[in-house]
């Protein structure tokens, strides 16, 4: 099946009634609508968050900064590409926006070498990646990274 004619597929059923594709030009907009969710989970969006912030205080450009609303303007998942080459970064989500984020990157054409998030929403966005885009999937390692801004050494107790 070509990609025409998955687009073509795609067009024919109600994604538009349900969820918005919003794609955002700058990272301080991003944040202010991404990071009232994200901050609920502060543990499991730890990466795109301090990604954010990172590329933020250096006055870097992002690569993409897209995220998928519901009809009412509701948040049900975010995404963050640093550079091209590197994975778009994925927040929480249940799999029915995962699936739908997925068809809405492709439908606006979007190319991404692959994603990272956690699961079991990540795992369903590049299902449907792999299934729109007639890739193979591959599952690396599941991680979860924490950031340690300082470390605080006991005091030695001397003794025995």
């Amino acid at each position: 099946m070509t990609k025409e004619v998955m687009l073509e597929m795609l067009k024919e059923t109600d994604l538009e009634k349900d969820f918005k594709l919003v794609i955002d030009r700058d990272l301080t907009t991003f944040l202010k609508e991404v990071s009232p969710l994200l901050l609920k989970k502060p543990a499991i969006h730890s990466m795109i968050l301090s990604m954010a912030l990172k590329y933020l205080e250096s006055n870097k450009s992002t690569a993409r900064l897209v995220r998928l609303c519901t009809k009412n303007g509701g948040l049900t998942v975010a995404g963050l590409q640093t550079e091209p080459h590197r994975c778009l970064i994925i927040s929480e989500c249940d799999p029915k926006s995962a699936i739908q984020f997925a068809q809405r990157l492709f439908q606006e054409g979007i190319s991404i070498p692959g994603a990272l998030g956690p699961l079991p929403g990540v795992r369903e966005f590049c299902e449907e990646w792999s299934r729109l885009y007639q890739c193979k999937l591959k599952v690396a390692t599941h991680l979860r990274l924490f950031e340690a801004p300082s470390i605080h050494y006991e005091n030695e107790v001397e003794g025995n």
